[in-house]
């Protein structure tokens, strides 16, 4: 019996759940071949490459400018192009046939034009040469598959410069092609000051004034907004040195949970929360400050009595009941200084004023609100505070003393698959630990990609053996609460075979979404906000017999304590997209301008005006903001 059942011959595959292009390594012939991209099977492609080739029956004289002619069939060319179609019906050369002339393009453009209608073929070497040529006749002639792989190659890495990108957007806004437009956009916004003296920018603005203007709208609008985003640092840094001081009074004052006045007893005990988040900071400055013994040299101690010298500025108590020491003499001291000595401290002390005025009415509130938080939050950040931090203005230098709290990665589960055993790192770009899953999966090799990728994504673990291989997550919140899961999955043709494996996602015993990679390049992601009933939380991969499964990237992110957010009755919700309107960059938002890691990928229509504000913004159930994302 067992042996009749390995007889009987594999059912043929299900059809691709989507038309998409296979583009493996370049071939220098024009014979089909296995490294030519297809859509169809190649036994279809090598029958169509022969029509082609051979032009048996061929019925269609088609002229390129260099004078050269290639035989077609008209009928093929009608089916691939309604344009060409309504063309040979008009056009009629002297023996009666169907004539068409192709000008202002030579003939290998045109050769691989013609080829790509027939077979949907085309060399990866020779499309690099004549995407220009190609992306033009793909949309004149209304061939979208064409204008596809034409855009796909455009937006490859390296290929647009600060030499062509002038010409290339010239081209993408005559060809409708809004993806080359934002990326040559970006591209100008980033690097104005090279691009602008450049022969396409002249010939830009002698051909394209208007054009000209909307590119010069979008740069001021970009410099607008890296001023805003300076400003709003500034404003922040000098928001929390007017904390720090508040926290050093309030030491001296009323005395925290370890120290105090001597006077006066401390509160509370070991666990009781100081409701002021930069007291700890303050409180190791000043025990180094009593310990230390070369005082006069010390760095450390300098920026605290700095931070003294900026209180005695500030503070508002005409009296002599301040209780920080030095306060009254360190004013006295101050009247008597050299005027640029004053200055500087003076400057420092009016921009700390102004940042805390400008809060106006909003200033009690947000300052309740970060009280509030840091009593949920203190037991994660307390160990975390640093006592470094530099705070310059324009016009000094000045080291003074801020505790500020490390971002908070307790809520995350980051792992690199592939990586060596018990090996970590910290990403240069978000900042995020990352860890090798040896500890999350007992099952599948490592592998590395073929080619450059980012680093999350050149090494990868591999399952070639068992119908389902799971990694199990255990968060420290536990079970109840909601996390996001994403998981990243690039081939990058890791095992040489230039397939396109087809596996299954699973999220606990659920099915979660089917993993399908069209090539080695392409990056795919899966994201679910998952509700957790259980304290192990189950991803699984499953083999389908459609190519070996396989994990890049698996992160878990906890979304707090309030589980209202992203409610769903079915207690998950499957990523679709997320937006992040308005945008002037091209790459995405992240950790850790996102507490969550949620990732937001630009997003623009045209050529539409940006709007915003430097107002405080008040967000409501009845505003629209600058970010969408649909589940």
């Amino acid at each position: 019996m067992s042996s009749t059942k390995m007889n009987i011959p594999k059912p043929p595959p299900l059809p691709l759940p989507r038309i998409t292009y296979q583009r493996p390594q370049a071939s220098s012939t024009r014979n089909p071949s296995s490294s030519s991209s297809r859509l169809v099977p190649k036994e279809s492609v090598a029958t169509w490459e022969k029509v082609f080739i051979d032009g048996t029956g061929g019925d269609t004289n088609v002229h390129t400018e260099d004078n050269f002619y290639l035989l077609a069939h008209s009928s093929i060319l009608s089916a691939a192009s309604p344009v060409m179609a309504n063309l040979l019906n008009q056009s009629r050369g002297q023996n009666g046939k169907p004539y068409l002339k192709i000008s202002g393009v030579p003939y290998q453009p045109v050769y691989m034009f013609l080829r790509f209608l027939y077979s949907s073929c085309y060399e990866e070497e020779e499309m690099k040469e004549c995407v220009i040529p190609l992306i033009f006749l793909s949309h004149i002639y209304s061939v979208p598959s064409l204008k596809r792989v034409c855009v796909e190659v455009l937006d490859q890495e390296g290929y647009i410069n600060k030499e062509n990108v002038v010409d290339v957007l010239l081209l993408a806004r005559a060809c409708d092609a809004p993806r080359i437009c934002f990326r040559c956009i970006s591209m100008v916004v980033k690097d104005y000051e090279s691009i602008s003296p450049t022969e396409g920018w002249k010939e830009m603005i002698r051909s394209d004034l208007l054009l000209e203007q909307e590119v010069e709208a979008v740069v001021e609008a970009q410099e607008e907004r890296q001023e805003r985003r300076v400003k709003l640092k500034e404003k922040k840094m000098y928001l929390e040195l007017y904390e720090t001081l508040e926290a050093l009074v309030h030491i001296y004052r009323e005395g925290c949970v370890t120290i105090g006045p001597r006077d006066k007893a401390l509160k509370g005990g070991s666990e009781t929360v100081c409701e002021f988040r930069f007291c700890k900071g303050v409180e190791g400055a000043l025990r180094h400050f009593l310990g230390c013994k070369s005082r006069a040299s010390c760095p450390r101690c300098k920026r605290l009595w700095q931070l003294f010298q900026l209180h005695a500025c500030i503070c508002d108590d005409d009296s002599d009941s301040c209780e920080v020491p030095l306060c009254r003499s360190l004013m006295e001291k101050m009247k008597i200084r050299k005027k640029e000595d004053e200055s500087t401290v003076r400057l420092l002390a009016e921009k700390v004023i102004t940042a805390k005025n400008s809060l106006g009415p909003f200033s009690a509130r947000l300052f309740a609100l970060k009280k509030a938080h840091n009593s949920l939050c203190k037991e994660v950040f307390a160990p975390l505070y640093t006592f470094d931090v530099l705070v310059y203005s324009a016009a000094f230098a000045l080291c003074l003393v801020v505790s500020v709290p490390a971002q908070d990665q307790s809520g995350f589960i980051s792992i690199d698959c592939g990586i060596p055993s018990r090996s970590t790192y910290k990403d240069d770009t978000t900042g995020i630990n990352y860890v090798s899953d040896s500890s999350f999966v007992e099952t599948g090799v490592s592998k590395s990609v073929s080619f450059t990728a980012q680093r999350q994504l050149q090494t990868l673990r591999s399952f070639p053996e068992g119908s389902r291989n799971c990694y199990t997550l255990t968060p420290k919140q536990g079970k109840g609460k909601k996390y996001l899961v994403r998981a990243t999955f690039m081939y990058g043709n890791y095992d040489g075979e230039n397939g396109s494996p087809e596996f299954d996602l699973y999220l606990g015993g659920n099915i979660w979404d089917t993993v399908f990679l069209t090539n080695g390049s392409v990056v795919v992601s899966k994201e679910v906000v998952y509700l957790s009933q259980v304290e192990n939380i189950f991803v699984c991969l499953g083999n389908k017999g459609k190519g070996t499964p396989f994990m890049s990237t698996l992160e878990l992110r906890f979304l707090g304590n309030d589980n209202t957010t992203y409610d769903s009755p079915n207690g998950a919700l499957f990523f679709s997209r997320r937006w992040d309107f308005g945008s002037l960059m091209d790459s995405p938002v992240r950790y850790d301008e996102d507490m969550y890691d949620r990732v937001w990928i630009p997003r623009n229509f045209g050529y539409c005006r940006e709007i915003n504000t430097s107002l405080p913004v008040l967000f409501s159930q009845t505003i629209i903001v600058t970010i969408f994302q649909v589940w």
